[in-house]
């Protein structure tokens, strides 16, 4: 009845949408997919919580925001003191730019794995390290969620080491960070996407804790911290994708 109270029949309408959005959420909640190999390994997909997601967007948006921008002013008046150029006319070549990067790279591997590595020391595992761990199937999301600590000297200082130390153009960082922030969000996807760094190789890191702790593999090579995962399926996964086939098609267990 228009302008009136709901009818016997709008409130039953009602009442059975509110119990099947019940009914529907409680299954996302509860959901969990076991999916079984051939006895080595075991891949458990779990749904994630409301709770869970909620605390990790509210840290990231801190360690953006609280940590991010005072370490990115700092920053900046390094770089000026450093004397680094930010305006165009100084804008390196394109060949340059690529060189400087390489190099960016190279900084970034050593400052993350020996970091990251010392993260892992039972002091600032259980009271700094422990915390990004809670995901042992991340998310792109968790690329920062972590101690704000360990994000500071963990995640930021080994990528922003590089443009200081070679003094480089303001804008060559800007293309460097923006691949860092690229790479790492992909490496906790748990997705292979076209043309891409694999997500493989630190999947096997927040499965196994003590595995694969750099970025591109090179000092875990030579450190002997990928030997278990050489010997795993995610192994052969671990490759850039160049097609559209899933690699769970491409490479079966």
């Amino acid at each position: 009845m228009e302008g009136g109270h709901p009818g016997p029949t709008s409130k039953k309408h009602f009442s059975a949408i509110n119990k099947r959005l019940q009914t529907l959420i409680q299954s996302f909640e509860q959901a969990e997919d076991n999916e079984d190999g051939d006895g080595d390994e075991e891949a458990v997909l779990e749904t994630v919580s409301h709770r869970k997601l909620g605390k990790a967007v509210l840290l990231v948006l801190f360690n953006q925001t609280v940590v991010g921008f005072p370490v990115t002013w700092c920053l900046y008046q390094v770089m000026l003191w450093r004397g680094c150029e930010v305006l165009p006319q100084g804008l390196p070549s394109f060949w340059r730019l690529l060189g400087e990067i390489g190099v960016f790279a190279v900084f970034e591997e050593i400052g993350f794995y020996y970091l990251h590595r010392l993260f892992h020391h039972p002091f600032l595992y259980k009271r700094v390290h422990k915390l990004h761990h809670e995901w042992t199937a991340p998310i792109g999301l968790v690329s920062i969620y972590a101690h704000p600590l360990e994000h500071a000297l963990v995640n930021l200082l080994p990528a922003i080491f590089g443009p200081v130390a070679l003094g480089s153009h303001l804008a060559c960082l800007w293309v460097w960070m923006a691949l860092v922030l690229l790479t790492t969000t992909v490496h906790h996807s748990g997705y292979h996407f076209p043309l891409l760094p694999s997500p493989e190789y630190h999947d096997f890191h927040h499965l196994k804790f003590n595995a694969c702790f750099g970025v591109s593999g090179i000092l875990d090579w030579l450190h002997g911290t990928d030997a278990l995962f050489r010997k795993s399926k995610a192994s052969l996964r671990h490759r850039t994708l160049l097609s559209l086939k899933p690699m769970s098609q491409l490479v079966l267990d």
